[in-house]
């Protein structure tokens, strides 16, 4: 096996972490792109989702319903 010496294996070690600066720095941007273009797609397709939702909902669920769970009838305590 070949001996590095000591300015070969600091030189590697540089060269390393080089590489390591500019893939972390990769990943941090890509990942900053990838972030602003959901915040966009949610910013634009906002007000459709909200109307599909409310559409949806309207007269099936009332905000106490999503807070305390569906409303049981009397009829299955008497059936019981």
């Amino acid at each position: 096996m070949i001996e590095l010496s000591d300015v070969e294996i600091q030189q590697l070690k540089e060269q390393n972490q080089k590489r390591i600066k500019r893939v972390v720095t990769l990943v941090a941007i890509l990942l900053t792109g990838i972030s602003i273009i959901l915040v966009g797609l949610s910013l634009s397709l906002g007000p459709k989702i909200d109307q599909l939702v409310s559409e949806s909902l309207d007269g099936k669920i009332s905000s106490r319903d999503l807070f305390l769970g569906p409303k049981k009838n009397d009829t299955d305590y008497e059936q019981r």
